[in-house]
């Protein structure tokens, strides 16, 4: 539907009034962005448009459809395009003015009008709705939206009865978290209908509805990306009036999904729709669920391999057969188009996307988000990215295409124009290697004019950036990989790593040297018994390399493996069946005495992950621990003691493995956790709760010191005005006791959402932050460690009061306020200083007045 390909399954909490803040972060500890990614992927404006992100609509044999960015002016088209390909017509280019910019979803057509939305720009800058005539003509804001009571970034289409436009804002309304509205066709009488109240102030109510609505006689049926009683999202419904709201089904995130995007479909009174997380094997799901919330049906559960994964899209209904599309999987893991039957049964992968690759002819596209729209046998719709290649290799950005409803006849009908690249790199998320003075580590995407990512060395002050290698992706005749998702290992004066794709097509291991010389790719996986699509990094013991790969195997569960340096001998050790051992492992290794130790975030017999053992002598495997599942039966619930979903690399001390679970613990939000390398002592250090300066969904594995664990978390921490979190860099002691939070990204120039392990020099920890930065491609940073006592706030409210307490032996900190988060955040100290009314070992400090935030400071 929306949004890019690389996205998060974000649950952020907006701390909007009272003081929410906890004691904020200290200037003794120094953090330092190294570099700003720039990530070749500075659009140049082009008439046509590029990244069409939402459904297409059919009038005769002309298909209309937006562009989320290109066109004149670089904020977007509207677009039309005849069903053979031919007679391509931006009708218009919006200037990301008072006009709009960025649509992020479809128009409607009532008579020779098309009627849509745009995510940001028009008067205010926060989204507007808009028509124009279908010949281009008379382009209209119908409504500016304002970012307050009446909602912010629509990224929903319309639905259309009578006079009156309803959809959806995806933030704003009276609480922040979205809203339902409505408007007349010539833009008077805008209403909000209802506002999302988020977790704060109703637990049970969704937030964040990114989907548009459907309406059936005077109720509006609609999803909720977030919220409800489990934190996944919901289905809603609602009167035209704004009376009724009634949420009818909350999402688990297990066998009936997570996180719906997309609009729903309605057939008499069964909705049917899609959800782009979770589900059995958590790639997402197609669901069907009555319109009074009665009979919930998991209709497929996507595995995120052959099938397809994370389907964003809506779906199209045709007799009892069901067509859409998934952002990833497929036979080559950029998305496919799909179809099954409303009784759950005769699912079938219509086309797997291949990409843009001059090397094979392929220009079909890559990641649909998008839903369908269907004409006799033949299935329209549009790919974010891919499509044609041109001399220089770089990828267009987007393409129309039409399939039968049998898979067969697969046309591109339109690739958008290109990006202008240049040789950085995008997206680290893997964690770094020191050496001396020089920090290597790699970039998922960028790294040239292949856009398939790179290795790069820094020094530790931030000097001497280098592009070590850019990888080619298959393309021109080179077979060196796609996409290095996983950590480096330097053996010498030479890195081993891994891609996730390249080579035959299943991803590859490479060596590089540190002086950028003698790039080898030394082993291409061909996806069989010997593994496919390895996203993490290597460990080196004599000269033998052992890791994973999380597809592959007998079930395409994945492998690990061993294999010399040299390429030759690569042996299976173990292949994955998810039903005992587990499932995609996605994670490093680390080597005791002769064992490995591993994890794997899906599968085992609760299915919510393992820890395993593999003897690389013997071949013997020995599943060391199941994580437990909470409720009647295997994958019942993410909110478990334990944690669910192992994804980070162990670490072993002694007898004893640390790691993470991105998800389960106390409150859902993920958990640090120890176990004996036999299996006992199991051990929950810390649950996230996504509350204050804590995190939340930690993916990388821990680094140890003395007693004390570090590691980073993709969410939580610093929350901007639009309630968004960017994760922190934390501390934790081996006995669970003493959690900090270190550093709380702002998403801003220090980078956000960390997914990679830490690397500790010194007194100084160094790592990656996978977005954010100058240019939103991400950082590499380091944050020294001075010593520092952690005062935390707390806070209460008494009538008009906000009452706040910390302990009397914290000296030295001071209290600052703010009314809002948005960069820059101007702290203020509190005066006239707060009243002590206590002075034995709490100090308390009543302050009147609401909506400010504070923090101690030094």
């Amino acid at each position: 539907m929306k949004t890019n390909a690389k996205k998060l399954f974000l649950l952020p909490v907006l701390l909007a009034a009272l003081g929410l803040l906890p004691a904020g972060r200290a200037l003794a500890r120094t953090f330092t962005v190294l570099h700003n990614f720039t990530g070749n992927f500075e659009p140049s404006a082009n008439s046509d448009g590029c990244d069409p992100v939402d459904n297409l609509i059919l009038a005769g044999n002309i298909l209309y459809g937006t562009a989320s960015a290109g066109g004149t002016n670089n904020s977007g088209t509207v677009f039309k395009v005849n069903t053979d390909g031919t007679g391509f017509t931006d009708l218009y280019s919006f200037t990301g003015g008072n006009d709009g910019g960025n649509p992020m979803a479809g128009l409607i057509l009532s008579g020779n009008t098309l009627y849509g939305t745009v995510e940001n720009g028009g008067t205010n800058g926060f989204g507007a709705v808009f028509e124009i005539n279908t010949d281009g003509t008379g382009f209209t804001n119908l409504y500016s939206f304002t970012g307050g009571n009446d909602g912010a970034k629509p990224v929903a289409g319309l639905v259309l009865s009578g006079n009156t436009l309803y959809g959806t804002v995806e933030k704003g309304g009276t609480n922040g978290f979205g809203a339902v509205f409505e408007i007349n066709t010539d833009g008077t009488c805008f209403t909000n209908l209802y506002s999302f109240a988020g977790l704060d102030s109703n637990p049970n109510d969704g937030f964040y509805p990114m989907g548009g609505l459907v309406l059936s006689g005077v109720t509006l049926y609609g999803t909720a990306s977030q919220g409800g009683s489990m934190s996944f999202g919901t289905v809603f419904a609602i009167n035209t009036d704004g009376t009724g709201y009634t949420n009818i089904y909350n999402f688990g995130g297990f066998t009936d999904g997570g996180n719906p995007q997309a609009s729903l479909i309605i057939s008499g009174n069964t909705l049917y729709g899609t959800a782009s997380f979770g589900g059995l094997f958590f790639g997402g799901s197609v669901f069907a669920v009555n319109t009074d919330g009665s009979d919930f049906t998991s209709v497929y559960g996507f595995t995120g391999g052959s099938d397809g994964g994370n389907p964003e899209g809506s779906l199209i209904l045709s007799g009892n057969t069901l067509y859409g599309t998934t952002a990833s999987g497929g036979t080559n893991g950029l998305g496919a188009v799909f179809r099954v039957n409303t009784d759950t049964t005769g699912f079938t992968n219509l086309y797997s996307f291949t990409g843009a690759n001059t090397f094979t002819g392929a220009s079909d596209g890559s990641q649909p988000v998008a839903g369908l729209v269907l004409s006799g046998n033949t299935l329209y719709g549009t790919t974010e990215f891919g499509g044609n290649t041109d001399v220089n290799g770089s990828t267009t950005y987007g393409t129309l295409f039409g399939v039968n409803t049998d898979g067969s006849s697969y046309t591109n009908l339109y690739s958008f124009s290109t990006f202008t690249p240049d040789g950085d790199g995008a997206y680290p998320a893997a964690g770094l290697i020191l050496s001396g003075n020089t920090i290597y580590g790699t970039c998922s995407a960028g790294g040239g004019t292949n856009f398939h990512g790179m290795v790069f060395a820094v020094n530790t002050d931030g000097t001497g950036y280098t592009n070590l290698h850019s990888f080619g992706g298959n393309l021109n005749g080179i077979y060196d990989g796609n996409t290095p998702l996983g950590g480096l290992l330097l053996s010498g004066n030479t890195l081993y790593g891994t891609t996730e794709f390249g080579g035959v097509g299943a991803g590859n291991l490479f060596a590089l040297n540190t002086d950028d010389t003698g790039f080898t790719n030394f082993y291409s996986f061909a996806g069989g018994d010997d593994g496919g699509n390895p996203v993490a990094g290597l460990i080196l013991s004599s000269n033998i390399l052992y890791g994973t790969t999380i597809h592959g195997g007998y079930t395409d569960y994945g492998v690990v493996f061993a294999v010399s340096t040299n390429g030759t001998g690569l042996t299976s050790l173990h292949q994955f069946s998810v039903t005992s051992d587990g499932a995609l492992p996605n994670a490093g290794l680390v080597l005791a005495g002769n064992i490995l130790y591993g994890t794997a975030p899906g599968g085992g017999t609760n299915g919510e992950g393992t820890v395993f053992a593999v003897n690389p002598l013997s071949v013997a495997f020995t599943n060391v621990h199941n994580f437990a599942a909470t409720g009647d039966g295997p994958l019942a619930t993410y909110t478990n003691a334990e944690g669910a979903g192992p994804s980070g690399t162990l670490i072993l001390a002694g007898n004893t493995l640390y790691g993470t679970a991105e998800y389960g613990g106390t409150s859902g939000y993920g958990a640090v956790f120890k176990m004996n390398t036999d299996g006992s002592g199991f051990t929950n250090l810390h649950s996230f709760t996504f509350r204050g300066t804590d995190g939340a969904h930690p993916l990388s594995g821990l680094i140890l010191s003395g007693n004390t664990l570090y590691g980073t978390a993709r969410q939580g921490g610093f929350y901007d005005v639009h309630g968004q979190s960017y994760g922190i860099v934390f501390a934790v002691n081996t006995d669970g006791s003493g959690f900090t939070n270190l550093y709380s990204f702002t998403g801003g120039s220090d980078g956000g959402n960390p997914v990679a392990s830490l690397l500790l020099a010194g007194n100084t920890l160094y790592g990656t932050a996978e977005y954010g930065g100058t240019n939103g491609f991400g950082t590499v940073f380091s944050l020294s460690l001075g010593p520092i006592i952690r005062p935390q706030l707390v806070i209460n409210q008494f009538g008009t009061n906000v009452v706040l307490s910390w302990a009397a032996s914290a000296t030295g900190f001071t209290l600052q306020s703010a009314t809002n988060l948005k960069p820059p955040v101007a702290w203020n100290t509190v005066s006239p200083e707060p009243v002590i009314v206590s002075t034995s070992n709490v100090v308390t400090n009543a302050i009147s007045g609401a909506w400010n935030f504070y923090r101690l400071i030094k």
